[in-house]
């Protein structure tokens, strides 16, 4: 948390001026809840430390060790200076041979990302001028992710990650029925 908190230290969540590391703190508590190991908590707070802020993998790695900063690695998107749709498009096709560990960390970060967005319109704001994407590109992305995460490993059986996937299903349900 500390590492994240420094990392993160002057930014805010794009609805409102929360600490950004709310978010982090939040993903974190997602995958502890669901059981997951030390390591993805780990990485689940870090998760955006490569992609929103200067530090490197090597810096990651030489803290935490190469499982988190692997884990890290394997959500973050690669080059935020593409488009935003392409990014997404990429992003998806990346995290479609993810472990599940790494599926776990994605699944929690967009669990607490649609839920802070219901939150933002549930307080009056408008939620789909949050984001970069509209409200359809926004919610073809998150279909993606269900998609992704059912391909990989259904709504029943047997993982850790299954509960994730129910609570994200559900998230993505009220998100879809937001105008």
């Amino acid at each position: 948390m500390d590492f994240a908190a420094a990392a993160h230290k002057d930014q805010q969540r794009k609805a409102n001026a929360v600490p950004y590391i709310s978010h982090c703190a939040a993903v974190g508590l997602i995958l502890q809840s669901a059981g997951f190991p030390s390591a993805v908590v780990s990485a689940g707070i870090l998760h955006d430390v490569l992609e929103d802020t200067p530090v490197t993998e090597e810096q990651i790695e030489k803290s935490f060790g190469s499982t988190v900063a692997g884990l890290i690695h394997g959500v973050s998107e690669p080059d935020k200076a593409l488009s935003w749709k392409v990014r997404k498009q990429n992003y998806c096709t990346m995290i479609s041979e993810a472990s599940e560990e790494t599926l776990a960390i994605v699944a929690a970060d967009k669990i607490h990302n649609i839920h802070s967005m219901l939150l933002h319109d549930e307080m009056g704001g408008d939620l789909w001028s949050i984001s970069k994407g509209s409200r359809d590109e926004l919610l073809w992305y998150f279909g993606t992710v269900r998609t992704v995460l059912h391909d990989r490993f259904g709504v029943s059986g047997f993982g850790k990650i299954i509960p994730l996937i129910e609570i994200f299903d559900k998230a993505l349900e009220l998100l879809e029925e937001v105008r």
